[in-house]
């Protein structure tokens, strides 16, 4: 899937620079799955040592770069000016198990009522 620098620099470092729509549509493909908004952090997690692994020169950037967020755009731009503004990446070959908060919770031992 190709992807932009926007793209990995939202994943990796969880700086939302591109649309939500588009965030679901890059973890799904990562994980093989139809993620919903709570699970959006684990994904996340998850996919984060893969994401570096894969794209190693946009780690290295985001470990580097001082981000603010009141100056997104001049981060971005710098990024895409370092590392280019397209990127190829695959799905996880063993996507890891995204579990639900509700299974999380009853891992926990945790009693939720909902009223």
């Amino acid at each position: 899937m190709k992807i932009t620098c926007a793209d990995a620099i939202t994943m990796m470092a969880g700086k939302l620079l591109v649309d939500i729509g588009r965030l679901y549509e890059l973890y799904n493909f990562l994980l093989n799955d139809n993620l919903m908004t709570h699970q959006l952090p684990q994904a996340k997690r998850k996919t984060d040592a893969y994401l570096r692994e894969s794209l190693p020169a946009v780690a290295a950037y985001i470990d580097t770069a001082e981000y603010d967020k009141s100056k997104y755009k001049e981060y971005l731009a710098n990024g895409v000016a370092i590392l280019g503004d397209e990127f190829h990446i695959e799905s996880m070959p063993n996507p890891p198990y995204i579990q639900l908060v509700t299974e999380e919770i009853m891992d926990s031992g945790t009693m939720v009522v909902v009223i």
